[in-house]
């Protein structure tokens, strides 16, 4: 009944659970995740116990299958071992997090590490060696619309309460599963921000101390794939465990080179390392052969995209580091420069009171004679009124009144402000944005936002100082303290 909704409870479970919980923290993701975590590997051990308890205590036989009339050649056989090979080492995919995480651990580290990845190892094993068993031995084959787990659930527990919690909680689990990307991914785009291949923000804390640019940008992506592949596991798991062995592969790949430069060299970890390398960059090639139509081709065109998006970003870093360097002497010769004017240019729309601030402001940092008061006219007969109206208030400074035909307010205004730049090269220009400031936040949804857009187009394309003077307007109502 819930198949026709699984995209949308997909969304729901990255955006509303895993997002906003890992948003709050370390700590409280932990907290808010550990305890279906224990959940679930009790009732799976309970299931295991409790078929177990039936085949050597109970007695209860085996079922045996029909066997297969197909001969396999050795060719074949092979290929069926190393595809099955590749399938269990996906099971796999996670202990990279704890390597990822490790900062997260208390001192010393390494010894805690390393203890955490033995506990998960045996927990790995035991269940998938036990149910793996199970499955052999009550002959249970995959089905279309079933899994494996829910077949062994019901053939020992029956399909009465025990099933319904053990798929529940299996449910829950696969979706805690992915809270495997939150504590590994975020850390890990915060090293390439900072080491400049990631934009800086992804590098920064949030006040709670997790990576929020990074679980927010990490939800987003999650959701794309989940629409884009319409929530397939088959699909993505493909995806993604060619991306997690690719990883392995390097890792070991870089330890072997690491290694290679101790000296003396320490062939034994040289050697467990090559033999990890090895192991790693099969399953990989298995599984772009086997899965290479459900998904896997997607890493072979989206690895060499993501490299040269990392290369353009530390390029282009490269780039303002190298503009923004100043020297002793720049600095100098820059402060030493005479600035021969200073123009203030002040977009008016009538003469009102958060004008008269700005006008106040630009009359402290220079002279009427340098003040320029521009008002951009959609209509001729309003723009006169306004050119009167400001020379009856204000006449000692000048205003220029620009028609706009095509009734558009920036475009004039920013083609006026070029072609002032153009006339004074070595004047300092100061465009000053007089705006008021409403209350509350959907009092802002009914005033347009021509200064904030206004401010974006002008710190973009020219070389002029921008600066907002603001109004805050209180309600005429509200009590005075």
């Amino acid at each position: 009944a819930l198949i026709p909704y699984q995209i949308g409870i997909d969304l729901f479970a990255v955006f509303a659970i895993l997002m906003l919980i890992n948003l709050r923290g370390l700590r409280e993701a932990s907290n808010a995740f550990v305890w279906p975590t224990y959940a679930f590997l009790v009732t799976a051990l309970m299931l295991a116990g409790s078929g177990i308890y039936q085949i050597f205590v109970l007695g209860r036989p085996p079922v045996i299958l029909p066997q297969a009339t197909t001969t396999l050649t050795p060719g074949t056989l092979c290929f069926l071992l190393l595809l099955a090979f590749a399938n269990g080492c996906s099971s796999m995919t996670g202990v990279e997090a704890i390597a990822n995480g490790a900062g997260a651990f208390r001192e010393p580290v390494a010894k805690n590490a390393k203890k955490t990845i033995a506990v998960m190892a045996i927990i790995l094993s035991t269940l998938l060696i036990s149910t793996g068993f199970l499955i052999v031995h009550f002959g249970l084959l995959p089905s279309a619309d079933r899994t494996l787990l829910s077949l062994l659930a019901e053939t020992v527990w029956g399909r009465g309460t025990g099933y319904f919690i053990f798929q529940l909680l299996t449910m829950v689990i696969l979706y805690l599963a992915a809270n495997t990307a939150y504590n590994g991914l975020p850390p890990l785009m915060s090293i390439l921000a900072q080491d400049g291949y990631l934009p800086r923000y992804l590098a920064h804390r949030g006040a709670r101390l997790s990576f929020a640019n990074g679980i927010i940008l990490l939800s987003l992506c999650a959701g794309g794939l989940i629409i884009a592949f319409h929530g397939s596991v088959e699909h993505l798991i493909s995806l993604y465990a060619v991306g997690v062995f690719l990883s392995f592969t390097l890792a070991q790949a870089g330890l072997c080179v690491h290694w290679l430069r101790q000296q003396p060299r320490p062939y034994g970890r040289l050697l467990l390392n090559g033999f990890g390398a090895l192991v790693t960059a099969a399953v990989v090639g298995i599984i772009l052969v086997t899965k290479f139509i459900h998904g896997a081709w997607i890493i072979l065109i989206f690895l060499p995209i993501l490299m040269r998006i990392f290369k353009a970003i530390h390029t282009h870093y490269e780039k303002v580091r190298e503009a923004l360097t100043l020297s002793s002497e720049e600095l100098t010769n820059i402060l030493s420069q005479p600035v021969n004017e200073h123009h203030v240019l002040l977009p008016v729309a009538s003469p009102t009171r958060a004008v008269a601030r700005a006008l106040r402001y630009a009359r402290d940092i220079t002279d009427d004679a340098h003040i320029h008061a521009l008002h951009i006219a959609i209509d001729a007969e309003a723009g006169e009124r306004v050119r009167q109206k400001w020379h009856r208030l204000l006449p000692a400074i000048s205003i220029e009144v620009i028609p706009s035909p095509y009734r558009d307010f920036s475009e004039p205004l920013l083609d006026y402000i070029k072609a002032f730049r153009d006339r004074h090269p070595d004047a300092s220009i100061a465009v000053l944005i007089p705006e008021f400031e409403v209350g509350s936040g959907w009092e802002r949804l009914l005033h347009n936002q021509q200064g904030l857009q206004l401010r974006w187009q002008l710190l973009n394309r020219f070389d002029v100082i921008v600066t907002t003077v603001p109004l805050l307007l209180t309600d005429p109502h509200e009590k005075k303290e």
